[in-house]
């Protein structure tokens, strides 16, 4: 659990949330209380292997979840709205203006029949205000069309055509903030025209266009190789000073949390199970599993015959280990482990741990 500073300071609440999956095979019961915060300005890692529920966290934060799943327990608060309160409609606005979440494939995300700047153009066309503004700015003209009066006597709407015109221009900006080589032609190619990293680069165009509030990066490196992985880390190093609002970067390469996050939370089998500053966590990982992770990671200083790694198999979330749910695999695991499910503690200045290895306090 958090502490009252740390909820005052966040910008983004997930609060005791439990998920299930309704399969022929049975109930899979993918997240388990999962607890934890983005404060506001950071950028916060979710790692753990696959399966474990990390990209399932995102999408029930943004509302994308399929008909068979259905949320039983806890809430998600954004600034202090509950997303999972939210009407169908009342969500898709949130996503429109406050969230931006940029996904692992870019191929599936972009439409193949519209061009990028049709695809880009439409994100800022959302926002009317925001197009008046930008258009008195910048003095953007047309030489047809002339404004839609509003009777109300309010300020007058743009007219489609000038509206077009400020999202393009908009949209090329956004295109070169992202690095792209030439962002006019990008506008007019479609997606199968471009290369992996350019579509990822559309993609973060994109998210980038809401100026979101938060911004959510689901393993957006995985598919690319190792090159453009670089690229597009370093793009997003540059742009995080960039981000006005706050950062969930969902990977399971800590290499890339120690590059590009604040904190990282730990997550095992749909549950949370330390987070810490990134140089805490590094220095002094107290979680078994964690401990794993890090030993599992190839070191340049040191010849190694073989790649350490964890026995076992992650659970079938069907039918999930009583207790905690890593015992199973766990090297100190006594009776308790398998009796009682730990909690979060604190364990020392930002760091938590739910394992029963330690202490008895609660957070």
């Amino acid at each position: 659990m958090s502490s009252a500073t740390e909820k005052n300071d966040a910008l983004l609440q997930v609060n005791n949330v439990r998920l299930d999956f309704h399969t022929y095979a049975g109930e899979v019961k993918a997240l388990d209380g999962v607890t934890f915060l983005v404060k506001k300005g950071e950028a916060l890692g979710l790692v753990g292997e696959s399966g474990c529920g990390k990209s399932v966290t995102a999408l029930t934060i943004v509302g994308l979840l399929p008909e068979n799943a259905s949320v039983t327990e806890g809430e998600i608060l954004l600034a202090g709205e509950n997303l999972l309160a939210m009407t169908h409609d009342q969500i898709r606005k949130v996503r429109a203006n406050k969230i931006a979440m940029v996904f692992q494939d870019p191929t599936t995300f972009l439409n193949p029949v519209l061009t990028i700047g049709e695809q880009l153009e439409e994100v800022f066309l959302l926002n009317s205000e925001r197009l008046a503004n930008v258009a008195a700015e910048r003095k953007i003209e047309v030489e047809a069309g002339k404004e839609e009066q509003d009777t109300s006597g309010a300020a007058p709407k743009l007219a489609r055509s000038r509206q077009k015109k400020v999202a393009k221009a908009l949209s090329i900006d956004v295109l070169s903030q992202v690095r792209l080589a030439d962002p006019e032609r990008t506008l007019k190619q479609y997606p199968h025209e471009l290369s992996g990293g350019m579509r990822q680069r559309c993609m973060i165009a994109m998210a980038l266009a809401r100026n979101p509030l938060l911004f959510i990066a689901d393993e957006i490196t995985t598919a690319l190789d190792v090159t453009i992985q670089a690229q597009i880390l370093e793009l997003l190093r540059e742009l995080k000073t960039q981000l006005s609002g706050s950062t969930l970067l969902i990977t399971h390469d800590l290499g890339v949390v120690a590059e590009l996050c604040d904190r990282v939370a730990v997550m095992y089998a749909g549950n949370i199970i330390e987070l810490a500053d990134v140089k805490e966590l590094f220095a002094n990982p107290l979680h078994p599993y964690t401990q794993g992770l890090m030993r599992a990671i190839p070191m340049i200083d040191r010849r190694m015959e073989r790649l350490e790694t964890i026995p076992g198999s992650v659970p079938d979330l069907i039918y999930p280990p009583s207790g905690c749910r890593f015992h199973p695999r766990c090297p100190f695991a006594f009776e308790k482990c398998k009796l009682e499910k730990p909690e979060l503690l604190h364990v020392g200045k930002g760091h938590t741990v739910a394992c029963h290895l330690y202490g008895e306090g609660k957070a």
